[in-house]
């Protein structure tokens, strides 16, 4: 999966990203600050960005789209595994 990207300007930036090899997280960037972040819950507590307003919505529903295509992508992956391993089964016998 690629980077993701939310931006505010220079207030507020931050990427989603999926490396090869660890755990997915986040790179939050705020002025004269830098956070790596793994949980939708420590994102938003380094964003500090208050909800109700228009940024804060769009933040996390920006995480809720986040959330849903690393849903999708385990299960596709798993739909593959599952049938690599029918294959293979199929094979031995």
């Amino acid at each position: 999966m690629k980077p993701h990207r939310f931006e505010k300007g220079s207030d507020l930036q931050i990427t989603y990203r999926q490396p090869r090899e660890g755990p997915a997280n986040f790179l939050v960037y705020r002025p004269h600050v830098s956070q790596i972040a793994l949980t939708r819950k420590q994102v938003l507590k380094a964003a500090r960005w208050p909800a109700k307003t228009p940024t804060g919505d769009a933040l996390r529903q920006w995480l809720d789209e986040i959330e849903a295509a690393q849903s999708l992508t385990v299960c596709n992956d798993g739909e593959a595994t599952h049938h690599q391993n029918a294959q293979e089964n199929r094979d031995t016998t």
